[in-house]
């Protein structure tokens, strides 16, 4: 029996444990939720192990957090997280910061599997030059990490020289072994002062990283930044790689405040790839920054590389749309990046000799833009190439515009313009399949909207030699062909949307016989019904093959509905509705009791869930998703 004891002693102590944090509580307390601990370095310190979870409730914490433990793949995460409902705060109001680099609100040194997750993070700041204060700062050897849903906000340096730095989140990967599965997503990040350095950053030896759906502005330096070659870790490695950039909105990131670059500077990029490689830039929506997308390197002999930027949004930026290249003839190169499917507005809003929807600078080598839109604005400035050594580029199928027409297109290589695609594509043979013309998007007044009019001739107007594989999404995670070919831009065109233009014309997808419950061909199904399962919505002879009956189970009728399911409408479901007073319909769960596929056609027969009676009754709906 004494055996027996001490393996069950030894099997509960392995368990993992949920603790408790409470701005009321007192760190002398058990832990429990009932008995919680006062701050979170006493969790820390409490020895947390694998599969352990920290809760901490609403509330104001004025401490620095240094997470010491690990979890485990077998184990599970230590997880740092707030209270559902509640939003713990860590504030640094009445901290110094630490003259030091491995600084940070949260500080994670050498550890793997943690999350840190629905927390505020403020006000630490400093006018220490040499201090350098850092929201959540991971460092060392750094692997399985989550960073989710934190809020992070004025964490600022504020001497006055500007020549300080300070971050929001950071991952400096400093040794010879990489930090690698890095998520940091759901993040809003604000109102930081960083002098050189950046909003969020992954720096050095960082690999098998994701960057997502993180909101980043108001910042005065640049606001997501991926960096090789600056010494952080052994040469060799030194060069963060093999990551995604996606579905992040940036905003408001300029330094012409910030006293490191000096008054009226406007060089802050909203995403930037400062010699890494291997990266993945797409659907973002980056606007009202200095620059939008930078793929540089600021380091001579050294190279951002193999970049790809594709089904952004990126408008109202600056001085540019997309830069590349090193900044001057003595910095880095931009190689065998590719940028293709976005959509460009208004990157040229001071008109200035260095500003365009695109900007080459230096060394800008085998790079490839194609099935891009780009809108300049009242500049007219389409595209610049600054500096010498830009060479093995293409440029084709691109769809560009500017509102003084096509002969006042300005182009610009190395100083020699040419007005007009047309004398571009002469003087330079680039742009030879590309075309002119208004890209149409849906912006209505002072809202900008980059998507697409079914009008538009980025419709449909991509190179028929793309082959569009499995996978490959929109700015909006649509099928990236919707028409007979992908649309140009970041925007491909609804599914329902292209299927209207097909049906009615491109030019009378507004008219009164294509609204989604009109029956122009009055076979009683109307249009997004006749979409959804395939039918002619101009033809009562093309029968849309549904079918309606009952079914009777344990002596209870059920209503069945058996329909086709159109392969190509890709965004349509189906949903039956049931009402007691043929007013309100409410969805209601079915059965499904068949499906057949023949000759690439599906048909497929559901039943309601519940009896058919006096006062009930059922239908079939089809709808689309936005």
């Amino acid at each position: 029996m004494a055996l027996a004891a001490w393996w069950l002693c030894g099997a509960i102590s392995a368990l993992a444990g949920t603790y408790y944090v409470s701005a009321s509580g007192l760190n002398s307390n058990a832990g429990t939720e009932a008995s919680p601990w006062k701050t979170i370095g006493r969790a820390v310190s409490a020895g947390l192990r694998p599969g352990d979870t920290v809760v901490v409730r609403g509330g104001v914490y004025s401490e620095f957090v240094r997470v010491t433990a690990s979890g485990s793949a077998a184990g599970g995460r230590i997880t740092f997280k707030n209270y559902p409902g509640e939003v713990p705060i860590l504030d640094g109001t009445t901290l110094t910061v630490p003259p030091e680099q491995d600084s940070g609100a949260f500080l994670l040194s050498g550890v793997s599997y943690v999350t840190i997750q629905g927390f505020e993070i403020r006000n630490y700041t400093t006018t220490d030059p040499l201090a350098s204060p850092v929201g959540i700062h991971m460092t060392g050897v750094v692997r399985n990490i989550d960073i989710r849903n934190n809020h992070i906000h004025h964490i600022q340096n504020n001497d006055p020289t500007g020549e300080v730095t300070a971050h929001g989140i950071a991952v400096y990967g400093s040794t010879a072994t990489s930090c690698r599965d890095i998520i940091i997503d759901g993040n809003h990040l604000h109102d930081l002062v960083t002098g050189w350095s950046e909003a969020l950053v992954l720096n050095g030896n960082v690999e098998r990283f994701e960057v997502t759906n993180n909101t980043v502005h108001d910042c005065n330096n640049i606001g997501i930044d991926f960096i090789g070659w600056e010494g952080t870790a052994p040469a060799a490695v030194d060069q963060v790689r093999d990551g995604v950039c996606r579905g992040n909105t940036v905003y408001n990131i300029t330094s012409t405040t910030n006293p490191a670059y000096g008054a009226g500077n406007y060089a802050a990029g909203g995403i930037y790839c400062d010699g890494a490689t291997r990266v993945v830039i797409e659907q973002n929506r980056v606007h009202h920054c200095d620059i939008g997308i930078e793929l540089a390197s600021e380091h001579q002999g050294k190279s951002t590389s193999f970049i790809t930027v594709r089904c952004n949004f990126i408008y109202e930026n600056t001085t540019g749309g997309i830069y590349l290249g090193g900044y001057n003839s003595r910095k880095g190169t931009s190689e065998n990046c590719t940028v293709e499917f976005n959509s460009f507005w208004n990157n040229d809003a001071f008109g200035w000799d260095g500003s365009a929807e695109v900007v080459f600078q230096y060394y800008v080598m085998n790079c490839s833009f194609q099935h891009n839109v780009f809108h300049s604005g009242a500049y007219n400035r389409q595209m610049v190439v600054l500096g010498t050594g830009c060479t093995g580029n293409v440029m084709d199928w691109n769809l560009w515009y500017c509102p003084g027409g096509a002969g006042a297109a300005y182009y610009e290589w190395e100083g020699a313009g040419a007005l007009g695609l047309a004398a571009w594509r002469a003087a330079r043979g680039l742009e030879v399949n590309s075309k002119f013309g208004n890209p149409k998007f849906t912006s209505t007044g002072t809202t900008v909207d980059l998507h697409l009019l079914p009008t538009s001739p980025a419709v449909d107007a991509c190179n028929p030699a793309r082959v569009v594989v499995a996978g490959e999404l929109d700015f909006d995670s649509r099928w990236r062909v919707t028409g007979l070919r992908a649309d140009l831009g970041a925007d491909e065109l609804p599914p329902y949307l292209a299927w209207k233009a097909a049906t009615f014309g491109a030019a009378n997808t507004g008219a009164a016989t294509a609204a989604d419950n009109a029956d122009p061909d009055k076979d009683g199904s109307v249009n997004v019904m006749e979409y959804a399962m395939g039918s002619g919505a101009l033809s009562a002879a093309a029968k849309s093959g549904l079918t309606q009956g009952v079914v009777l189970l344990s002596g209870k009728r059920y209503a069945t509905f058996t329909y086709p399911v159109s392969a190509a409408a890709k965004d349509a479901t189906f949903v039956v509705e049931a009402s007691t007073d043929l007013k309100t319909w409410v969805a209601e769960p079915v059965v499904e009791t068949g499906r057949v596929v023949s000759g690439g056609v599906t048909v497929v027969t559901v039943r309601g869930s519940q009896p058919l009676g006096l006062d009930r009754f059922y239908r079939l709906r089809a709808q689309v998703s936005p």
